[in-house]
């Protein structure tokens, strides 16, 4: 076993190699480590702060903290905190109280909060905030519809002083009948709009998590059809690790890999990741060459083969959602007939009612009415554009998908792979000694079993977390701690095993000044 590990050794990068090692206690399995980690978040887990050496608690705290900044910052000056309050309201009213469903993956907290009263009262103001900031974002629309009733206002109080001719009735019935006889085809057109976008979204997201989840499988193949060798495990493991980040390269459009996936690679690696056009066909070779070195027997080859190939085809379904849009033309006429439409309804439905009401009104009731027309018609527009914004954010699904944490969810699916591996290695070995009548396993066989069943349980808890992943693992706490939300009582160090190899897991662990300490 010894020998194994060092073969593992010997090929890992450099970044991964100290990380390698048998774990506590006897077992057959080796317990190879990826030097990559990433705690559930929203779920009790421990989280090494070796990398907060030099940030103070109250900073540490309003960064564990998922309501952002407070409301009052004492340190700052009096005017600066007053100015700012109308932006923390802001953000605390149609901002943090809201689930953030495109960067997070839906856990307990999350549905619990999208099923609670509260969606009521943000459905009312569904236009501003997020997800989705529909109100910022058709700004330019609907100005320009408010300059077109704004100047249609200004025609109908020069009709009423007598400076412009009037506009024959039949004019304004005639423009309320034109919108009334073409609404069934702008709710046909926008119906057909949003239902391909939701077919684009949901199957963008679902072929992105079954290549997580066939990524998934083949480390748990590697770690029962390879047993015995640790290497092999181990680049399987990691390149399955790369094959997610570099589809979530692809499908954010970001420039370069993600710095904690890029300590997977050695420094010939990087260089020919970097040089490839086509990131995750670089990786899908790598793990087909990885594959045939399994050397299988024909049952379990094909049994890793289909998950390959299923991962393999869904990686195609992300890439042709990503690079083919819907026919720009069914678009443009989306969005035309709405605008177009929005901008000739105030010539129907504000000179109606001028022509009707004007004359027999005085100048604060026709300025009430003004008022309330304009305030009705804004409405219409953030209906109406408000749906084809939707619609058109859903056009790109992967931009509105929670991708990271969905990848770093996976990532930790692997690495607590091997822990359960070697925790069920532990336990068969220890019933097969017990079956074989073996006198001296005989006699521990009740404290063995329990001591395994209990470090199963420990092992599968998503707080456990081996310490070879822990100098990544912590800046993926630094980057996403804000989603903590003020678990500060869970903060421990990843480090500090039991003596002789053993584990030290304590279910309620406490912060402590050494925790800060740079490690020597």
């Amino acid at each position: 076993m010894v020998d194994v590990v060092a073969a593992a050794s010997a090929l890992a990068p450099a970044a991964v190699r100290a990380d390698i090692s048998l774990g506590p206690g006897p077992g057959p399995v080796a317990r190879p480590s990826l030097g990559v980690a990433t705690p559930r978040l929203g779920t009790p887990h421990r989280v090494s702060c070796q990398m907060l050496p030099d940030l103070p608690d109250e900073v540490i705290r309003l960064r564990l903290d998922n309501r952002g900044d407070p409301w009052w910052r004492p340190e700052r000056p009096l005017l600066r905190n007053l100015l700012a309050l109308p932006r923390r309201f802001y953000m605390q009213l149609f901002h943090y109280s809201r689930p953030d469903t495109h960067h997070k993956v839906m856990r307990a907290a999350e549905w619990q909060h999208i099923h609670s009263e509260w969606r009521y009262l943000h459905s009312l103001f569904v236009y501003v905030g997020r997800p989705t900031q529909i109100l910022w974002k058709v700004k330019v629309p609907l100005a320009l519809n408010m300059v077109v009733a704004a100047l249609i206002i200004v025609n109908e109080e020069a009709v009423a002083d007598k400076l412009f001719a009037q506009v024959p009735t039949f004019a304004h019935e005639a423009v309320i009948q034109m919108i009334g006889l073409t609404t069934f085809i702008l709710a046909l057109l926008l119906t057909l709009r949003l239902n391909r976008t939701y077919e684009r979204w949901w199957d963008g997201w679902r072929a992105f998590r079954r290549v997580g989840d066939c990524a998934t499988a083949l480390t748990q193949q590697a770690t029962v059809y390879c047993s015995d060798d640790a290497a092999l495990q181990a680049d399987i493991a990691r390149w399955s690790v790369l094959w997610c980040y570099s589809l979530t390269q692809f499908c954010s459009g970001a420039a370069c890999l993600d710095p904690l996936a890029r300590r997977l690679l050695t420094v010939p690696e990087a260089a020919i990741y970097d040089a490839a056009p086509n990131k995750f066909n670089l990786v899908e070779l790598k793990l087909r060459r990885l594959i045939a070195r399994m050397k299988l027997p024909t049952d379990q080859a094909i049994s890793v083969d289909g998950y390959f190939r299923e991962g393999f085809q869904n990686v195609r379904v992300c890439s042709t959602i990503k690079q083919t849009a819907l026919p720009y033309a069914l678009t443009l006429m989306c969005t035309g007939f709405i605008e177009i439409a929005l901008m000739i309804l105030p010539i129907g439905f504000i000179g109606r009612h001028y022509h009707r009401l004007s004359p027999n009104l005085t100048l604060h009731q026709r300025i009430s009415g003004v008022v309330l027309l304009l305030g009705l018609y804004v409405v219409t527009n953030l209906l109406l554009l408000g749906a084809d914004q939707v619609a058109c954010q859903l056009e790109d699904p992967f931009r509105v998908l929670p991708l990271d944490d969905r990848t770093e969810c996976v990532v930790d699916l692997i690495r607590r792979t091997f822990d359960e591996a070697q925790d069920l290695a532990e336990l068969e070995a220890v019933a097969e000694d017990v079956s074989a009548g073996n006198q001296q396993w005989g006699e521990l066989s009740r404290a063995q079993t329990l001591k395994t069943l209990d470090n199963i349980c420990l092992s599968v808890q998503p707080m456990h977390k081996s310490e070879s992943w822990a100098h990544i693992s912590d800046e993926i706490v630094m980057r996403r701690s804000s989603e903590v939300g003020g678990r500060l009582s869970t903060v421990t160090s990843a480090g500090g095993g039991a003596a002789g190899g053993g584990r030290s897991l304590p279910l309620t662990p406490k912060l402590s000044p050494k925790d800060f300490d740079l490690p020597v």
